[in-house]
């Protein structure tokens, strides 16, 4: 039987306050798509779920294709799976990398899966609009094709983004700390998603909500 949720606020998790950032972006999508091993993300979508309908379609991607030389990988992954046609087609694609390093946020990478953006004389309807990353909140600006920071998460900094990040990107003179769920949604995040995770995520689950299978 699952364990009573947590109902403190004082305890907040990492990846609590994340998929109610991730949620925040969903909205009030009807069709939600997340890739293989995403806990964080489906997290994410079952909260949105929970707080009601809606009608666009979204996709979340944080996906590899592989490590070292893609000619000769070290390690082959699932990667880009279907994610080179969602990229063009769906609204609202959001990014999420839950390691914010120079190492996984590089400036240039050797092989593209999914371009973000396109030529002007490329029809495309959908695209990616933010990346959410343990540190903070990115937007992503189609037209100027560059990312800004809009919120950096509790006990981290704008210097520290800065450093961990190996690309480069906007920022306003002040930028907003972003802000932590409510107690309504910790309460929905752990009294009704949390045992929906369960199921698929059970480790997760586990660590997370403290859910005993």
């Amino acid at each position: 039987m699952p364990n009573a949720p947590r109902e403190s606020s004082h305890d907040l998790r990492d990846e609590e306050l994340l998929a109610d950032v991730i949620a925040g972006l969903i909205g009030d999508a009807r069709h939600v798509a997340i890739g293989a091993s995403s806990p964080i993300p489906a997290a994410a979508a079952l909260l949105a779920r929970e707080r009601g309908g809606g009608r666009p379609y979204v996709s979340l991607l944080g996906n590899l294709v592989n490590i070292g030389d893609y000619a000769r990988p070290k390690v082959r992954f699932p990667g880009s799976f279907g994610s080179a046609y969602l990229y063009y087609v769906v609204p609202k694609v959001i990014l999420f990398r839950l390691e914010h390093s120079r190492r996984t946020l590089v400036d240039k990478v050797d092989f593209i899966s999914a371009p973000g953006t396109s030529a002007d004389n490329v029809y495309r309807p959908g695209g990616p609009i933010a990346l959410v990353t343990n540190r903070c909140l990115f937007t992503f600006d189609r037209k100027r094709q560059r990312f800004a920071i809009a919120s950096v998460h509790p006990g981290h900094t704008v210097a520290e983004v800065v450093e961990n990040t190996g690309f480069d990107f906007d920022r306003p003179r002040e930028v907003p700390v972003t802000p932590a769920p409510s107690p309504e949604t910790l309460h929905i995040l752990r009294s009704a998603v949390a045992p929906q995770l369960v199921e698929v995520y059970p480790q997760f689950a586990a660590e997370v909500f403290g859910i005993a299978i």
